[in-house]
């Protein structure tokens, strides 16, 4: 039988640590357990997990979803960048309000040069909220929203 999750080894986890520390600035090493599933989820959870982790068929009821860590490379979810996004001290790309209801819906985005966001997968902030993740590349931003989380096209002013 395939474990739908794996616990992240003391390696991993100072890999992608030192990674969150180097592309966005966020110096934590919180007393959480690090999970990572078959399709690179990466998921958070308190340490006393360990009593019941393999009772539990599903990670995604086990732990807050972060993002994903692909390649080397880690693209945080909404709820990933709300949770770090405070943390974090460089990556981070403000938009305008008309640039984040652009994002929330998919659409790409002039990412406007900002000395402190290079090429690269970005927090993306709007006002004082984290909003998401995206990937900046040439001065465009690609969003990262799932479907189902998308804006509809008649949002009020």
């Amino acid at each position: 039988m395939v474990k739908p999750t794996d616990v992240i080894n003391a390696k991993m986890r100072k890999r992608i640590l030192s990674h969150l520390r180097e592309r966005f600035g966020i110096d934590w090493d919180g007393d959480v357990v690090l999970l990572l599933d078959p399709s690179q989820r990466l998921y958070g959870a308190a340490r006393d997990i360990f009593g019941v982790v393999d009772k539990i068929p599903r990670i995604d009821t086990l732990g807050n979803y972060w993002g994903e860590w692909r390649d080397d490379e880690f693209r945080f979810s909404i709820e990933g960048a709300q949770l770090f996004g405070a943390k974090a001290a460089k990556n981070v790309l403000i938009l305008s309000r008309e640039e984040a209801v652009a994002f929330m819906q998919a659409k790409k985005v002039a990412g406007e040069s900002q000395p402190w966001v290079q090429d690269g997968f970005v927090i993306v902030r709007c006002g004082e909220d984290f909003i998401g993740c995206g990937r900046l590349a040439h001065g465009e931003l690609v969003p990262f929203i799932a479907k189902n989380r998308r804006l509809g096209e008649d949002i009020p002013d």
